[in-house]
């Protein structure tokens, strides 16, 4: 029985007829019926040129041939078998890595306490977040998970939406020394944005208001518009999770509804089942939720101090 000449899969129906003793037996266990079992027996004793089975009134008897071949059977069927529960249990066993991709400043701002609680809850499962505002494909596995600030989340993909991201103007104390207390905000200096971020919703109004003003320094990240607008280089937007939390920066423009995005936990429809996927979509889409007011420019601005230096 070389593996050139014997089927993997003949060996189930060798096992089903020494289990069972006859044909209809067999048949019934495969799934399959009486004709088919008699037809995949006779193809394999005519293959291997070795009778397997002795044909008597009351069943199927093995021959010293069949009772070897139903050895390893049995042995193979008990390993493919302890195989399964293994990996099956492993899905049912939330571990393993899970890549997951969002903003920075989402990851910077907001992440870092509800990651140490999801450490506690799931050890075995290990985050790898990767700060990007590139749209990593989740269809090719570039990621498991996306939480993305979008109004357009791809079709593609499944989840849920977290919370509205309202923003807002901020300015430092320096900034409100220099314009004053209730300054114009168009008439402040302004950091931009630039064309890699010139899609956003703030960049847009920005520069349709500033007219022939340009802002007085453009940056390519949200977290770099709110450390110069603490040092106080100059007024700037950004969501009111990062400028209400900074007790360096004061509103001195309110959130429009015209500025809002949101806030989405999205993976591919293959990985809504996996359990570790399912374990990291559940505990922060929990977390996130409790951070609504934050998200949404509700929650009590801390008081503005003196800008870092």
């Amino acid at each position: 029985m070389t593996a050139q000449r014997f089927d993997w899969d003949d060996l189930r129906y060798i096992l089903a007829i020494g289990r069972e003793g006859s044909l209809s037996g067999a048949a019934r266990r495969l799934g399959v019926n009486h004709a088919t079992v008699f037809r995949r027996l006779k193809a394999m004793e005519d293959q291997i040129g070795v009778r397997l089975f002795d044909r008597q009134p009351d069943g199927y008897v093995a021959t010293a041939a069949g009772e070897e071949a139903i050895a390893v059977a049995a042995s193979l069927d008990e390993t493919v078998t302890s195989l399964e529960r293994r990996i099956i249990g492993r899905d049912l066993k939330p571990s393993g890595t899970v890549r997951v991709t969002l903003a920075e400043a989402v990851l910077t701002q907001v992440l870092p306490p509800m990651v140490d609680r999801f450490r506690e809850k799931h050890p075995e499962i290990v985050l790898e977040l990767v700060a990007s505002t590139a749209a990593l494909n989740l269809s090719k596995r570039d990621a498991d998970v996306a939480m993305r600030v979008t109004a357009t989340p791809p079709e593609t993909l499944v989840g849920r939406r977290i919370a509205t991201i309202a923003s807002a103007a901020y300015a430092c104390p320096t900034c409100l020394a220099r314009f004053g207390e209730n300054p114009d905000p168009i008439a402040c200096d302004w950091v931009g944005y630039d064309d890699s971020l010139a899609h956003l919703k703030v960049a847009r109004w920005l520069a349709r208001n500033l007219g022939e003003r340009t802002p007085v320094v453009r940056v390519n990240t949200v977290l770099a518009v709110k450390s110069l607008v603490e040092a106080g280089v100059a007024v700037g937007f950004m969501p009111c999770f990062m400028g209400d939390a900074s007790e360096h920066l004061v509103r001195i423009m309110d959130p429009d509804r015209q500025w809002d995005s949101e806030l989405w936990l999205l993976t591919h429809p293959d990985l809504r089942h996996v359990a570790r996927v399912r374990a990291v979509m559940d505990h922060f889409a929990e977390e996130l939720a409790k951070c609504r007011p934050l998200f949404e420019g509700k929650q009590v601005q801390a008081q503005a101090s003196e800008p870092v230096s």
